[in-house]
């Protein structure tokens, strides 16, 4: 609503200072710095875009092939990555007896972009961000169920699992 211009416009500006000492995360992760410059340029300049940017004009970026959508992924998927590694210990427990390391798994089951994301990501990438996830899904007996990313935090987006796919829900 129009009483949340001003919160928006302050979330907004926390997030790009999250994106742009991201960066230095990564590359303390073990990162290149190759690697991760472009994807940070485009996700950076993205977020510096968007005040001026029509949410038409945004979801051509975003959907257009070959566009920013691929590098924006590819650039979220490094900063999940570079947190899941950067809190090894905590995340280690989740990973499961398939892996041999964070290390591995961030190689099989976070980075690449065709690869679906599963809670431990999720998790990795809200706290990341500090933006709050509510994922809305309906439980074996059909009834709906809610669960908030991280635990507490009050959600800015919500989701709609169905499995194997994330839909964003709009507020009407």
């Amino acid at each position: 609503g129009s009483g949340s211009a001003g919160g928006g416009c302050a979330e907004l500006r926390r997030i790009r200072t999250v994106a742009k000492d991201s960066k230095a995360a990564l590359l303390k992760v073990g990162f290149e710095e190759i690697v991760v410059d472009s994807f940070w340029e485009t996700f950076c300049e993205l977020l510096d875009n968007l005040p001026e940017t029509s949410p038409r004009r945004l979801h051509e970026l975003m959907t257009e092939e070959g566009n920013n959508v691929t590098s924006v992924v590819w650039f979220l998927r490094m900063l999940t990555s570079g947190r899941i590694k950067a809190h090894a210990d905590r995340f280690a427990p989740f990973i499961g007896d398939d892996f041999a390391d964070v290390e591995r798994f961030c190689q099989v089951e976070v980075e690449p972009v065709n690869v679906e994301c599963d809670q431990v990501q999720i998790i990795a990438l809200t706290e990341a961000l500090g933006v709050a996830v509510a994922i809305e899904y309906l439980d074996a007996s059909g009834a709906p169920s809610r669960v908030v990313f991280p635990d507490g935090g009050e959600p800015s987006v919500t989701l709609l699992y169905r499995p194997g796919h994330y839909d964003i829900l709009y507020d009407r």
